[in-house]
C-alpha cells in the first residue's frame, strides 16, 4: 500500500499550517514544504469541503486550518483523499470477494488484523502529535 502523492502533500500542508498557526499563501506552502504550487488546489477543495482547511483570496489571504490540530487525524485526511485506508477490497463495507469466502478466508482474517493496527495508528496520529514528533 502506498499513499498517493496528493495525500502526502495534503498532510504536509496541514502540518505546516498547524505549525505556523495562521494563514499561509500557496507560494509560501510550496516553498516551505517542497510541494508544487499547482498541486495545492487539487487537495485544497476536498479539505475545505470537509471543514479541515479554509481558503481566502486577496491580500492577506491564503490557507488556514479550521480546527484544532489535535482534532485532525491522519485517518480522516487519508480517508478523505484516498477514499479508503483499507488494504484489500474484501475489507470494504460490502465485503466483496471473488470467492464469496469473506467469512472463512484465512488471508482475510489476517488482513483484518493488519487493518486494525493500521487504522488504530492513523486514528491515533493527529496533526498535534505530528508537531510533537518534529
Amino acid at each position: 500500500m502506498q499513499l498517493n502523492l496528493k495525500t502526502d502533500y495534503a498532510i504536509r500542508t496541514l502540518l505546516y499550517l498547524a505549525i505556523k498557526n495562521g494563514t499561509a499563501s500557496s507560494t509560501e506552502i510550496s516553498e516551505q514544504m517542497a510541494i508544487p504550487r499547482s498541486m495545492i488546489s487539487e487537495f485544497a477543495a476536498p479539505l475545505q469541503k470537509a471543514g479541515i482547511m479554509t481558503t481566502s483570496r486577496g491580500t492577506g489571504g491564503g490557507f488556514a486550518l479550521c480546527r484544532d490540530p489535535k482534532d485532525i487525524s491522519l485517518h480522516e485526511v487519508i480517508n478523505l483523499l484516498e477514499g479508503t485506508t483499507r488494504i484489500n477490497r474484501c475489507l470494504e463495507d460490502d465485503h466483496k470477494c471473488s470467492r464469496n469466502a469473506t467469512e472463512t478466508c484465512p488471508v482475510r482474517k489476517f488482513y483484518v488484523q493488519v487493518q486494525g493496527y493500521l487504522e488504530d495508528a492513523f486514528k491515533g496520529k493527529s496533526l498535534a502529535s505530528l508537531m510533537e514528533d518534529a
